[in-house]
């Protein structure tokens, strides 16, 4: 499972974007290190992650997803692909 370390990410390298979108990408996830976040509730989140995609495909695919983040850009099917790339990492630049 890749691990990136936050704290160490310098997102104005290519070669950090470059293993970020491969992570994401090839793989599907990367797990954050360094962050803070409070270890229960990663562990909820891990565990309620885990219980949604155990799921069967069918059951994933018929739950609709919102988001009012200006960042996640995820309205729709569980499953289904956005017609649009997300912005770029590295401040926006391509």
């Amino acid at each position: 499972m890749p691990d990136v370390a936050l704290a160490l990410v310098d997102l104005e390298s290519p070669l950090v974007v470059e293993a970020v979108r491969r992570a994401c990408e090839d793989i599907g996830f990367l797990v954050i290190t360094g962050h803070g976040v409070d270890r229960k509730l990663v562990a909820v989140v891990d565990s309620l992650s885990r219980e949604f995609f155990d799921l069967p495909t069918e059951e994933k695919l018929g739950i609709e997803t919102v988001s009012s983040s200006p960042t996640i850009r995820s309205t729709g099917r569980c499953g289904a692909r956005a017609s649009a790339r997300p912005p770029a990492l590295g401040g926006g630049r391509t």
